[in-house]
């Protein structure tokens, strides 16, 4: 008779043979998600991201809309581009420093800059305090301590076409550029809207000086950054009186006006900005007469005017805004007619396809070369035109549904 093996007694599993739950507060409980916790994980798991988004925008590429026409039809108002911000260099964050050096800007190219006549931080810098660190300022937020609110400041980035490079020679006549004596290679790019073509005023052998005389007269306050060695080594520099200013100006206007080099609704329109009194207008608007213009060697039309009213109206003229008379020879006759002036070192001059509608280096100064922060790379996007074929205005959504979809993807030349 075969023997049978003893079997082994299997013991019933029952609740009891298994691991007993955690109590509460065990370890095989997870602890409670609190909303600080969630707050820490949200804000780490999106740091590496927002770290390289900050990193390609700093060092390589960054979207900018056009908002104005200065460079039409090259660029127009409404559209959005990409900047190469790699081209000209590596920039230390929040700064203008260079970390690896770039090329510099070629001829014709656009280029995409610090405007110069910003300054860094809101000012007055007594009303207006930093939120953020000077050296790592993340936001251009602003405290105003007189209206006792934010205010958000940062310095405009504009676009305009390298004209002229260090040691170029660049000359305007009769609206045309000149670089070195020669045609401007990109000059088929540029347009002119403005039929009015105004004389030239300065003598070529002191343009360059009497243009260096109003910028820094001007721009004496914003000059302290980086472009103010190329105007502080300019002799006269601080030394600059708006009374001689106009002593000259007035002076030169009465002189071309009588040789026959200037024409007479050039001086009356002269006249007629600075020097004409409320009360000498409506005479001539309701005689229907034309200014009467001072005899020749006349240097000083002011006094001249002045001893005019007092004797007719008894009452003189008041003073006279600097910086409108200073604008109003820079945007007239300095606009068609420009230079010859050499671009020093450290800077570009720039300017505007749009010639006569541009505010560009003719009219504030030179472009230093370590505000450049790119070159425009490719249309992303391109709104449709500010307003539609019978001159009315539209709106954003209204050009949005006019987008001009063959400027999409395009390269910027």
């Amino acid at each position: 008779m075969t023997k049978r093996k003893p079997v082994t007694p299997v013991t019933p599993v029952t609740p009891a043979t298994h691991p007993t739950s955690a109590k509460s507060g065990g370890k095989g409980r997870k602890p409670k998600r609190t909303f600080w916790r969630g707050f820490w994980e949200f804000v780490r798991s999106w740091t590496t991201v927002i770290v390289i988004v900050l990193a390609i925008r700093a060092f390589g590429i960054e979207s900018m809309v056009v908002p104005t026409g200065s460079m039409e039809h090259t660029i127009l108002p409404g559209d959005f581009v990409l900047v190469n911000k790699f081209c000209y260099g590596f920039k230390a964050p929040f700064t203008n420093k260079n970390i690896l050096g770039g090329r510099m800007p070629r001829s014709g190219e656009v280029i995409v800059f610090r405007y110069p006549r910003h300054p860094r931080w809101a000012r007055p810098y007594e009303r207006f305090k930093t939120i953020f660190p000077r050296e790592f300022p993340l936001l251009p937020i602003h405290w105003d301590t007189k209206e006792k609110r934010f205010h958000w400041f940062a310095p405009e980035n504009w676009v305009k076409r390298c004209v002229g490079l260090p040691g170029d020679t660049v000359e305007v006549l009769n609206k045309l550029v000149f670089v070195n004596n020669k045609p401007f290679e990109d000059e088929v790019k540029a347009v002119h809207k403005d039929p009015m073509s105004f004389p030239r005023l300065v003598p070529r052998d002191e343009f360059e000086r009497r243009w260096m005389d109003l910028m820094v007269f001007m721009y004496s306050d914003s000059l302290y950054y980086a472009d103010s060695s190329v105007y502080r080594s300019c002799r006269n520099f601080g030394k600059v009186r708006f009374d001689d200013l106009r002593s000259f100006y007035d002076s030169l206007f009465n002189a071309l006006y009588y040789d026959g080099l200037l024409g007479k609704e050039f001086y009356s329109h002269y006249v007629a900005s600075f020097y004409l009194h409320q009360e000498y207008s409506r005479y001539l608007e309701a005689t229907r007469t034309s200014i009467e213009l001072p005899p020749e060697g006349t240097f000083d039309l002011r006094s001249y005017y002045n001893e005019l009213y007092q004797a007719r109206y008894n009452d003189t003229l008041p003073a006279t805004d600097s910086f409108f008379f200073a604008s109003y020879i820079l945007h007239y006759y300095m606009r068609d007619n420009f230079g010859p002036i050499v671009v020093p070192e450290g800077v570009v001059f720039g300017m505007g396809d749009n010639r006569d509608l541009s505010n560009d280096c003719r009219f504030w100064g030179f472009v230093p070369t370590e505000m450049l922060k790119g070159s425009p790379v490719v249309y992303y996007y391109s709104l449709g035109d500010e307003t539609d074929r019978f001159g009315n205005k539209r709106s954003i959504p209204a050009r949005v549904l006019n987008t001009h979809w063959d400027r999409i993807g395009r390269v910027v030349q």
